[in-house]
């Protein structure tokens, strides 16, 4: 075997280890921001730039506007629709089939983790009136602090602010803010206790 044939092979085998993953942001459409050490898909990541899992369905819907720091990482599975503003801060990751409708504003901050199967949503998709004839906002901004970590399976609802250094319970439905450095499970979820940090 020629040297060529052999550094083509070695080429083959690693594109193959890396099989549809992409640069987070190739496939983003319209509105998409990229950060720096984004790029076009089809080529392995650049050293620090965010990576999209393979499976994944990122989109960016009229004027939706989507910014992914440095270092991301989005596993596979993931289906995400920007229809207003999505921001994932650098060195985030975000596991398994995560599911996110940014129709408002949803801001993931820096150095987060998120489990498999986290559902984040800032609208309820209908409409809510109240018997007395008033109506519930559909949409409300969501904002995630820096260093948050969120169990396998949460779901973050519209509305809600998480402080830095919180911690979501595996399973939980979040329907309030929750503090900084606070441990909040359950559904609803209820807060457990304070923390000094996580790692």
């Amino acid at each position: 075997m020629s040297l060529g044939q052999k550094v083509a092979r070695r080429a083959t085998r690693a594109a193959d280890r890396f099989r549809g993953a992409r640069r987070l942001g190739a496939d983003a459409g319209s509105g998409a921001q990229a950060g720096q050490g984004l790029g076009l898909g089809g080529r392995l990541p650049a050293r620090g730039g965010p990576l999209l899992g393979a499976g994944s369905n990122v989109r960016t819907i009229g004027d939706g506007s989507l910014t992914v720091g440095r270092g991301v990482v989005v596993a596979h599975g993931a289906q995400v629709a920007v229809f207003g503003r999505l921001s994932i801060g650098d060195d985030t990751t975000i596991g398994d089939h995560f599911h996110c409708n940014a129709t408002e504003s949803i801001a993931i901050g820096a150095r987060c983790e998120l489990s498999w199967r986290v559902t984040i949503m800032d609208t309820d998709f209908h409409r809510f009136t109240e018997l007395d004839g008033s109506e519930k906002p559909m949409r409300a901004a969501v904002e995630i602090g820096d260093h948050v970590l969120i169990g396998a399976g949460a779901t973050i609802l519209k509305g809600v602010t998480i402080g830095d250094g919180a911690v979501i319970g595996a399973g939980s439905v979040v329907a309030r803010d929750v503090p900084a450095g606070w441990i909040v499970a359950g559904n609803p979820a209820k807060q457990i206790r304070e923390i000094a940090d996580w790692a």
